[in-house]
């Protein structure tokens, strides 16, 4: 009997519905099928039948494929194939993608008479942007199958690659690596690429041992490319970018033309504008003769005077302290590096300047009143707190405080500092203009996190054994209602409009929700399980732009998840690197910075398609980060 789905077959729930068979191999098949439940519309399933292995090594390969997917399914790029939906049933792995109205690469080859050699670059190109596009992920990821049968061209002649290899999942070595960060797999995929082109040209679909045949009309760049890229013996481009550029070279031949009369153009200009330049010429010939018509001894000490001098600049120059600055034309983000500050630029983030105050710096808190701004690091093991002044990075003052201190917050006003300590379960009071302790207000027994409402200027404590979760107001110096909780609450976050209140449940690994207006009673049912979260270990929340949606940080799962609190429902699930702490919004609210405290991380996120904006690893690990705020 023939293990393929017969037309009229019906999947996931009669969801789909197969139309006929697009492709068929051993291990899986590519159909044509509908939605017949939702969409209405025609849609590509990719098919894996899963090979037999025993139950632990099916469950492991499974959960890596779903894993996967569920990044997939969330990527956007307009020349990479939608993936839409996933699921696996009868022990067959399956990936639902958008339908593409349109042939493959090989077939439209077959329908015109010839590509120019500007438009193979140009489709080049833009396979390359789809790759890099795959690569400039959190986690990069790279797929094998880059060739000119997945390669497809739409009624509108727009290139979209379809490479995905989803058997990868289920054969082969295990554990498999769908991610990977090396050169030697970027060479590859630059090879696959230069293949298609090569077979756009009119080389065929293989190629031969002398690479690029002499008879292959193309320009002397285009050859010069591809012996590098199709020659194994040759060293070919270590990054898609290098790669890129020399495409586009081949696109614009005239572009160096143009740069270089541009810079004439502007060589020009300079003299034109600064015509004493002119006079400047005839002083090297009146110090040389001035030089020369002096005496010898008198000429020796001159020239070990100047070089005392040029010694002098030189170890000054390795000795002085650089002075920091803060940049005017654009914010900054600081990020505590265990005993470091770094402080980026937020449009190149570049590292503009690092310091150390002799301190562990656990958690940073911006503070900005009608009298000045200042950055707090939180020592938590000197039981102190560092006044930063960010103009110039230059340390203010040190307060002692109680023991332990783990988190700062600022007031709706910004007059008060006030300082969280887990383990001595208070909060300090820390008067914002004086920098004087105001008061410590006691918070219980056993507490576990804190959270700052701004809009009800008022602090959410949770409390583990007790199951209490408290609401204190710093302006009033004392503790306000409190709410018995049906679990162990832990890691608290509350909407800055305080409608939302979201608890990590420490002791069954789940996040709740609960709506603070409703009542202060244990009624169980205020609690609402936040599902499809993606993870259980939640480490910290941020909340969106707009406030029923919160960002989930897990650390187990190694993921951000936009939730929306009203809907109950994830929007986003993105995968990050290893274990995430920390997430911030950058000023304009665009993008999401996040610290990763495993692999030591930072990346700038995309928060509306997943892209990557940058990516890098820091010299110590991240424990937390803030934004300037002016």
């Amino acid at each position: 009997m023939s293990l393929q789905l017969l037309p009229g077959t019906k999947l996931k729930n009669d969801r789909y519905q197969i139309i006929k068979t697009a492709a068929w191999r051993d291990t899986g098949g590519t159909y044509e099928a509908w939605d017949i439940a939702i969409t209405d519309k025609r849609v590509i399933i990719k098919e894996v039948i899963i090979p037999k292995m025993d139950d632990e090594e099916y469950n492991a390969r499974v959960a890596g494929f779903t894993e996967t997917m569920e990044f997939i399914t969330h990527i956007e790029h307009p020349n990479l194939a939608k993936v839409i939906d996933h699921f696996v049933e009868s022990k067959r792995a399956y990936a639902v993608i958008k339908f593409i109205d349109g042939i493959t690469v090989e077939q439209f080859v077959g329908v015109i008479e010839k590509l120019e050699e500007t438009q193979v670059a140009r489709i080049g190109d833009t396979l390359a942007d789809a790759v890099q596009f795959l690569w400039n992920r959190p986690r990069p990821l790279s797929f094998e199958t880059i060739d000119i049968e997945h390669v497809m061209v739409d009624l509108n002649k727009n290139i979209t690659f379809m490479g995905y290899d989803f058997t990868q999942f289920f054969f082969g070595d295990f554990p498999y690596s769908s991610y990977a960060d090396s050169p030697e797999v970027i060479e590859q995929s630059i090879h696959k690429i230069s293949k298609i082109m090569f077979f756009l040209l009119g080389g065929g679909r293989d190629i031969p041992d002398e690479r690029v045949p002499s008879d292959l009309a193309v320009s002397e760049a285009m050859r010069k490319l591809l012996m590098v890229t199709l020659n194994p013996k040759q060293k070919s481009y270590s990054t898609l970018p290098k790669f890129r550029e020399e495409l586009e070279k081949i696109c614009d031949p005239e572009r160096k033309a143009r740069e270089e009369k541009d810079y004439i153009r502007r060589v020009k200009k300079i003299r034109e504008e600064i015509p004493t330049l002119d006079g400047l010429k005839k002083v090297p010939g009146r110090v040389f003769r001035a030089v020369i018509g002096q005496k010898t001894w008198i000429l020796v000490l001159e020239i070990l005077f100047i070089l005392f001098l040029i010694g002098l600049s030189v170890i000054r120059s390795h000795t002085e302290k650089i002075k920091y600055a803060k940049p005017t034309d654009t914010s900054v983000v600081y990020i505590a590096s265990q005993d470091e500050l770094l402080t980026l630029r937020e449009d190149d983030f570049q590292i503009v300047d690092k310091r150390s105050y002799g301190c562990n710096i656990n958690n940073l808190c911006f503070v900005k009143n009608e009298k000045w701004q200042f950055l707090a690091l939180i020592d938590s093991a000197g039981g102190r707190v560092v006044i930063v002044n960010p103009r110039d990075n230059a340390k203010i003052a040190e307060i002692p405080v109680d023991r332990s201190p783990s988190k700062a917050f600022v007031n709706k006003d910004n007059s008060l500092l006030v300082v969280f300590h887990k383990e001595n379960n208070s909060l300090t009071l820390i008067n914002a203009k004086t920098l004087q302790i105001a008061g410590i207000i006691p918070v219980g027994a056993d507490c576990q996190d804190a959270a700052f409402c701004q809009g009800k200027n008022t602090f959410v404590i949770t409390n583990g054994n007790s199951q209490d979760i408290l609401w204190v107001n710093p302006d009033k110096r004392s503790g306000g209602k409190s709410l018995k909780a049906p679990f162990m609450p832990g890691v608290v976050a509350v909407s800055p409009d305080g409608a939302f209140l979201c608890v990590a449940d420490e002791k069954e690994d789940s996040v709740k929700m609960l709506e603070p207006e409703t009542g202060t009673d244990a009624d169980e049912k205020k609690f609402q399980e936040l599902t499809e979260t993606g993870g259980k270990v939640l480490h910290s929340m941020l909340w969106d732009a707009l406030y029923y949606r919160v960002w989930l940080i897990f650390t187990d799962t190694n993921n951000i998840v936009l939730y929306n609190l009203s809907e109950k429902k994830a929007l986003k699930n993105y995968k990050l690197g290893t274990k995430p702490v920390k997430a911030v919004w950058g000023r304009d609210r665009k993008k999401l910075w996040i610290i990763n405290e495993g692999s030591k991380e930072l990346l700038v996120l995309d928060p509306e398609t997943g892209r990557c904006d940058h990516r890098s690893v820091l010299d110590k690990t991240p424990g937390d980060m803030e934004t300037s705020r002016d």
